[in-house]
């Protein structure tokens, strides 16, 4: 009888996972403030394309590609990929992203709900537009 009440460790990987939820997604991204960074407005760029400056102290920075384009974007980034890279700043290549963007924020957020957003990034046209290398003043352009 104990076997049958013993409670079991529960973890995010062994919930019930659900179905992305492309609506849900696109609600968190206009909570967050619709990622403005990755579009740039100035130039008429496209959306979540990237191409943004963000001029700071340490350099300009800009706003990167996140459509599902497979060459420019996002596009085969997969659901791990794309968690490790909104909570803990790291891309599918190794590299820590700068604090311009606030991967901090993102770390108490459900799994589900960043699949959510996901899915939304997910179901946007894609964009075929490389990323522009970020100017930074010395010794912050160095990444280690």
């Amino acid at each position: 009888m104990f076997l049958l009440c013993a409670p079991i460790a529960a973890s995010e990987n062994n919930l019930i996972k659900k179905t992305p939820d492309i609506q849900a997604g696109k609600y968190l991204f206009q909570a967050a403030g619709g990622c403005s960074c990755h579009t740039d407005t100035i130039n008429n760029g496209g959306f979540l394309a990237g191409g943004r400056p963000i001029k700071t102290p340490f350099g300009i920075f800009y706003g990167t590609n996140i459509t599902p384009d497979t060459e420019t974007g996002i596009g085969n980034w997969n659901d791990e990929d794309f968690i490790r890279a909104m909570t803990q700043g790291i891309s599918p290549e190794d590299v820590h992203y700068f604090p311009v963007f606030p991967y901090t924020s993102f770390q108490r957020i459900k799994r589900n709900d960043l699949l959510d957003l996901k899915a939304y990034l997910f179901s946007i046209p894609p964009i075929k537009q490389k990323n522009i290398p970020n100017e930074l003043i010395l010794p912050f352009g160095e990444q280690f």
